[in-house]
């Protein structure tokens, strides 16, 4: 089983998604969060014209199993576990049917922090 965490930064989020993707029942799982702020502000001469604030979150799972990728998004971060199993039993199911297997090389993982 291989791990791929690069956006969670320790603490609990971490250790959540160690322990969720840790029981997939899959050759390896990876799984993405992005979370993007935005502010926007716009003037015309001195005069307010528009203000707004907006935030957008979501994550993509994906899981091989035999060879067959599985994919789940999600927006909720509650849903991560429920998202890996979809993931892993939607790879299981394409497995059988894939003429072209995935195969992963070895390499040693990156950890890295921003």
């Amino acid at each position: 089983m291989s791990v791929t965490c690069v956006t969670f930064e320790g603490g609990e989020m971490e250790d959540l998604v160690r322990e969720v993707v840790g029981k997939a029942e899959a050759d390896f799982v990876e799984v993405r969060w992005e979370e993007v702020f935005r502010s926007r502000v716009v003037f015309q001469r001195d005069q307010l014209m528009a203000l707004e604030a907006t935030e957008e979150r979501g994550g993509i799972v994906r899981a091989l199993v035999d060879g067959a990728w599985g994919i789940a998004i999600f927006t909720d971060l509650e849903d991560l576990p429920k998202k890996i199993a979809e993931a892993t039993h939607l790879a299981k199911k394409a497995a059988p049917h894939v003429r072209d297997k995935v195969y992963l090389a070895e390499t040693e993982p990156v950890v890295d922090r921003f």
